[in-house]
This record gives structure tokens, sequence and C-alpha cells, in this order.
């Protein structure tokens, strides 16, 4: 990608392909990237023994076939959705879009509530019957919050046993710096909101992520 290069769509390709990476064994995909030059984005995986034994018997078919409702939601149906925020006006805001769309709305007001309160569903809440159901089906965090920033909060999610490591992650920020986005997709975000946010574009981010009202 280079600095002449005029995007078009939905911006859709490089998260739905950093899940595959994580999905097949990676961490991700990585990036670096040059002011006015361009980004070099590549993905680094694990050495498989089953992967090596292919290749070397001459085979190309693929272990394991991986859909990307697997990726993204692995076939959970649950209507709930985890918001974090310190401001009050913001959660009630996001509430009431939300639930309007038909979703129940659970809140926390900083990362260490909201992954206290994730670590209680994962293990109280009912299941939708889905073999990797996370009992909550979304998070939506602000970034900058006290006691456990958005980040923070990102990083213990993902440091979760699967499928609750999985978990759709959203922040939720006015990204006033062009690292801070950068810094959240390392950290395996899965996609941003730029505040205020509008129904149009937060219906728009549920869908791509698998979550229609």
């Amino acid at each position: 990608i280079n600095a002449e290069y005029m995007g078009r769509g939905v911006g859709l390709g490089l998260l739905i392909s950093n899940q595959l990476a994580r999905a097949l064994g990676a961490d991700g995909i990585h990036f670096e990237s040059t002011y006015g030059e361009g980004s070099d984005f590549y993905i680094v995986f694990p050495e498989s023994k089953a992967s090596v034994a292919l290749i070397n018997e001459g085979e190309t078919r693929i272990p394991e076939v991986i859909t990307i409702k697997d990726i993204t939601l692995g076939g959970c149906s649950c209507k709930r959705i985890l918001i974090a925020d310190d401001n009050e006006y913001n959660l009630l805001v996001l509430r009431r879009m939300l639930k309007k769309l038909g979703f129940e709305v659970i809140e926390a007001f900083d990362g260490a509530e909201g992954l206290a309160k994730f670590t209680e569903a994962a293990e109280h809440f009912p299941s939708c019957g889905a073999h990797e159901c996370m009992r909550i089906r979304l998070i939506i965090s602000d970034l900058n919050m006290p006691n456990k920033n958005g980040f923070d909060f990102l990083s213990e999610c993902r440091s979760m046993e699967a499928p609750y490591g999985n978990i759709p992650f959203v922040i939720a920020s006015a990204f006033d710096k062009k690292e801070e986005i950068e810094q959240g997709f390392k950290l395996g975000l899965s996609e941003k909101l730029i505040k205020p946010i509008g129904e149009e574009t937060l219906t728009t981010v549920l869908r791509s992520l698998g979550c229609p009202p």
C-alpha cells in the first residue's frame, strides 16, 4: 500500500485477513509504515508439523476448513453486548441505540469493571447452545478510561482461553492519533468506531463483525 493508492470499499479486507491469520495460528497481521511512502504488511506463522508433513508428501489439501462465521463469532448467537465507558452520557446514548437494535446491554464504567463482567458472564451466563458460545456477543469499549483503559481491556480479553479470547472487540474513541489505531490493531482490535457514533455507522460495524441487529 503506497501513498498514491486511493482506497475503495468498506475496509473489511484487512480485518478479515487478520482474523484468518489468527485462526490459522499466527498472532495476526504485522505492518511497518513510513509516513508518505506506504506500509508493508506481513504474517508470521508458527511451524506446524502437520503442515510440513503435507508439504513433504506433496499434497495440496488444506487440513481444516475455516469459515468466516467460525472466525468472527464461533457460531455464537447471543444477543448480549458489553459496553464500557467512564462517561455516563456516552453509555446512555450507546445503550439506547443498541437496545433499539434488539440487543441486551451490559454496562461497565471502566476496563477493569468490563473485564470483571465479561469474566462473570463467561462463568455464569446461559449459553445460546453454540459449541463456542461466548455468552457475550461483542464488546464496545472507550479508549481512555481510569483503572484499565480500552487497550489494556482488549489485551486482557485476548489473553483468555478460546472461545472467549476471540470475542469481537471494538474501540470507540475520537482517535486523535494515527498511532492509536495502529496500536489497537496490533493488540487484536476487531474494528474501530469514531466518536460521536451514529446509528447507521454502528449498524454497519455490527454487521461487518457478523452481529446484525
